[in-house]
C-alpha cells in the first residue's frame, strides 16, 4: 500500500491531466491481489523486463509491457486499458493478438531454447487471455 500511493503521487505529477487515480489505485489493488496474476508480477525465480525493447531482424524495434524470463520458460505480458466500442472489441482483439504473436516469434527467436508463452492483460476488465 505505501509503495502504491507512492507511485500513484509521482504519477500525479507526471500525468496532471489525469484525473481518477482513487479510481486507478482500486483497479491496481484488485489486479495485484487477484490470484489468477500472480506469476505475472510476484516471480520467485527469473529476471523481470519492463518496457523491453527488442530489435527484429528487419531492424523494427518493438517495446514488450512486461518480459518474465526464467530457465526453460520466457513469459511476455501486453497490457491493455481503455473503454472500447462493443462492435469492434473482436476487431481491436485481433489487433491485439498479431501483435503479442510478433512479439512470441521475437522472443523465440532470441531465446531458442525456452518455451514462450504470451499474455494480453485487460487491465479495465481484470481479464487476461493467453497465447502461445
Amino acid at each position: 500500500d505505501v509503495e502504491l500511493s507512492r507511485c500513484l503521487v509521482l504519477a500525479q505529477s507526471r500525468f496532471p491531466e489525469f484525473d481518477d487515480f482513487a479510481g486507478l489505485q482500486v483497479k491496481i489493488k484488485a489486479l495485484l491481489k487477484d490470484p489468477r496474476f500472480k506469476e505475472l508480477f510476484f516471480c520467485e525465480a527469473g529476471k523481470v523486463f519492463t518496457e523491453k525493447e527488442v530489435v527484429s531482424r528487419f531492424g523494427d524495434t518493438k517495446r514488450i509491457d512486461r518480459l518474465i524470463l526464467k530457465d526453460d520458460e520466457a513469459v511476455i505480458i501486453d497490457f491493455k486499458s481503455g473503454t472500447e466500442v462493443v462492435r469492434l472489441r473482436s476487431l481491436q482483439e485481433e489487433v491485439d493478438v498479431k501483435q503479442l504473436k510478433e512479439y512470441i516469434e521475437l522472443i523465440r527467436a532470441i531465446y531458442p531454447a525456452k518455451l514462450v508463452r504470451g499474455c494480453l492483460l485487460y487491465v479495465d476488465e481484470l481479464m487476461i487471455k493467453e497465447i502461445s
